[in-house]
């Protein structure tokens, strides 16, 4: 049996959580496990942060256990956040802005699945010669307008409209630690209304420092 005082520590690390305002999400937030999207769509991601500057990456899968990839979007930008939600408990409203995102392929069959995508909507990447490990442009800052194609991929970064930051104070090797999770908001079921309709309401599955 553990001893009475570490079992009342080990009580107590469980139930202390507090939540605090992501003013600074500073490091690098990982998913844990294979997630699974509407779609269905299976990805792990991983975002970095540098004060307010933020990189993104999320990589796909053809499968539940995430073992065989497709392709990777990377996309850089700036966020903010700015009031808690009015709507979602926890949650606190964000504004995000992108300077870039870009889709690199891990296989043939990927790179020529994407190019398809590309047809119509993306003039200047269906003309292109998709290759494994190329990084192609699905948005990206011109002098005078934005180029942007990923309506046709049905991306979206609007789960930063929404977010939650979870700190638990953990006991453990007769120590206390604070784990962290960061919650993102929710990604819509319907494609197409997911970018341009839709405000998230839930979360994702928490993203947690390495």
């Amino acid at each position: 049996m553990k001893p009475v005082c570490e079992s009342i520590l080990a009580d107590i690390s469980q139930e202390t959580v507090t939540l605090s305002f992501p003013s600074d999400l500073t490091g690098i937030w990982t998913s844990q496990s294979c997630e699974v999207r509407p779609g269905p769509e299976f990805l792990i991601r991983k975002y970095s942060f540098d004060k307010r500057n933020f990189t993104v990456e999320q990589f796909y899968y053809k499968d539940s256990q995430c073992s065989t990839p497709l392709y990777v979007i990377v996309a850089n930008g700036r966020i903010k956040a700015q009031r808690w939600s009015l709507l979602t408990q926890g949650g606190v409203e964000s504004r995000y802005h992108l300077h870039s995102v870009s889709v690199l392929p891990y296989s043939s069959s990927a790179a020529w699945s994407l190019k398809h995508r590309s047809f119509r909507a993306c003039p200047h990447l269906s003309k292109s010669h998709w290759k494994p490990f190329y990084q192609y442009n699905l948005m990206k800052l011109l002098e005078h307008s934005i180029l942007d194609c990923t309506d046709k991929f049905s991306w979206t970064l609007n789960e930063f409209q929404l977010l939650k930051l979870e700190k638990r104070i953990v006991y453990k090797g007769f120590k206390f630690f604070t784990d962290e999770e960061l919650f993102t908001g929710d990604i819509h079921l319907d494609n197409t209304v997911r970018k341009h309709f839709y405000r998230p309401t839930d979360y994702q599955t928490a993203l947690k420092k390495p």
